[in-house]
């Protein structure tokens, strides 16, 4: 079997003889790397999934201000868009928690202190916050049952002072009496509900559980897809002392005697769109505590008696 590292081009171009040993190692490097990039876009989709949620909350509480009252069909559309909103957040939420340990064990090569890790905070976070608890129950509710918003209402809040304002907003809601009816839902977690649960809040502390499972993530698989990413540049660095040009097409192969090939791209443009997912989405811890307002800044006077 030959080894070498050259660029996958018709002209004549250098290459770079490899053992054995650094063949599989560039493979390794490369499988870190995508699963690294795997954890990421899973969690961007669920966040995207998320920013969705929160923007039909701001759109409907902001047609309720500047719009007549609504028919029935138009408040049923209303409805049906929060639930499809939730319902894809859900969807996405059991994709990452469901794929993210296997991707995981591949970076660190089935390192079961690093999975039992990852494994005892997202108890942790369970045991922990309620919200979580609902969330996870709410997840499969939808999934075998039934929509997870029974109703929704207009609430305000008066900011009284020298600019008095009010705030209007809608919220969304669980209702204790129809998860019984639907049925199967998470007894323990039924228990602890009230008559009435804010989804608005729950979303939130559920998307914060979440982000701190990312980090932890991060921290546990941040070494090894250095390491990789270390070990193809370094390959890219040996190749552009010998080749002046472009080195995209970069790629590791292993040839048999008769001609069969297996090729190992060594391309890592992908991977930088990995940290700059990694970057963009950081979940703040106290998100529950964070809202978005168009609140007015009361350095105007008024322009009204």
């Amino acid at each position: 079997m030959k080894y070498e590292v050259r660029l996958l081009s018709c002209g004549k171009c250098p290459n770079i003889p490899i053992s054995k040993e650094e063949f599989f190692e560039l493979v390794d490097a490369r499988e870190k790397l995508r699963c690294g990039y795997s954890l990421e876009e899973k969690f961007d989709y669920l966040i995207a999934n998320y920013l969705d949620w929160e923007r039909a909350l701001i759109d409907m509480s902001l047609s309720g201000i500047v719009r007549s009252p609504q028919s029935y069909s138009e408040i049923q559309v209303g409805w049906g868009n929060l639930n499809l909103r939730l319902i894809n957040l859900l969807t996405s939420t059991k994709l990452y928690l469901d794929q993210s340990p296997q991707d995981l064990k591949k970076v660190l090569s089935s390192q079961v202190i690093a999975t039992d890790q990852l494994n005892m905070e997202k108890k942790r976070l369970y045991d922990k916050c309620f919200n979580y608890r609902l969330m996870e129950a709410m997840r499969n509710h939808v999934q075998h049952r039934g929509t997870p918003i029974h109703f929704f209402k207009p609430e305000t809040d008066r900011h009284r002072g020298p600019n008095e304002s009010i705030e209007f907003r809608y919220d969304v809601y669980a209702r204790k009496s129809d998860l019984i009816e639907a049925g199967k839902f998470k007894a323990s977690v039924l228990a602890e509900m009230s008559n009435e649960v804010s989804l608005s809040a729950a979303v939130r502390d559920y998307i914060s559980c979440i982000g701190k499972i990312q980090n932890l993530v991060r921290e546990l698989t941040q070494n090894e897809i250095d390491r990789a990413r270390g070990k193809i540049d370094s390959m890219h660095q040996r190749y552009k002392n010998l080749y002046v040009g472009d080195t995209i097409g970069l790629a590791a192969l292993a040839t048999s005697k008769d001609d069969k090939q297996n090729v190992v791209p060594l391309l890592v443009d992908w991977d930088d769109v990995r940290i700059e997912l990694a970057n963009r989405n950081s979940v703040p811890e106290n998100l529950s505590a964070l809202y978005v307002s168009t609140r007015v800044s009361p350095i105007n006077p008024r322009r009204y008696d």
